[in-house]
Order: C-alpha cells, then sequence, then structure tokens
C-alpha cells in the first residue's frame, strides 16, 4: 500500500482541469519546482491522495477524476460556501 502524498487540484465549473502530485526534494539534492497554477475563475485544492498507478487510457483519467473528486467533496468541487 503507498502512503498518502500532496496533490494539487484545480477545478473551474464542478470539472477537474489539472493535477500535480507534490514531491518533496530529497535531503541535500538541489532541485527544481514546478506547481500548477489556477487561472481566472479557477481554483486550487490541496488534497491528500494516495499516488495511483500510470494514468494512460481514458477510462483510467476518468476513474482518476472520479476519485479525486470524492476526495474533494461537492463544496470545494463546485465552490459552495
Amino acid at each position: 500500500m503507498n502512503t498518502p502524498s500532496r496533490l494539487l487540484v484545480i477545478t473551474e465549473s464542478g470539472r477537474i482541469v489539472g493535477t500535480q502530485f507534490i514531491s518533496p526534494p530529497a535531503a541535500g539534492v538541489p532541485s527544481v519546482s514546478t506547481a500548477l497554477r489556477p487561472g481566472l475563475g479557477q481554483q486550487v485544492h490541496e488534497i491528500e491522495m494516495e499516488p495511483t498507478l500510470p494514468v494512460r487510457t481514458v477510462e483510467q483519467i476518468h476513474a482518476f477524476h472520479e476519485a479525486v473528486a470524492k476526495q474533494l467533496g461537492p463544496d470545494r468541487l463546485y465552490g459552495r460556501k
């Protein structure tokens, strides 16, 4: 079983439009970092989630996005307050 990792999720109008797992740099090793940034009308969320196997097919992408949406919940996915 994998340990949960931080996952950045970009949403827009109730849809997931981008995801990125955040990997901490190894100790003592120089690193370059990149991160998703939300555009106009988009929100960024950070959740804990187990990394999945490589996502290569449309069905795997759909299943991954369903799991992320379930983890986010309707309040964060649809921006309800």
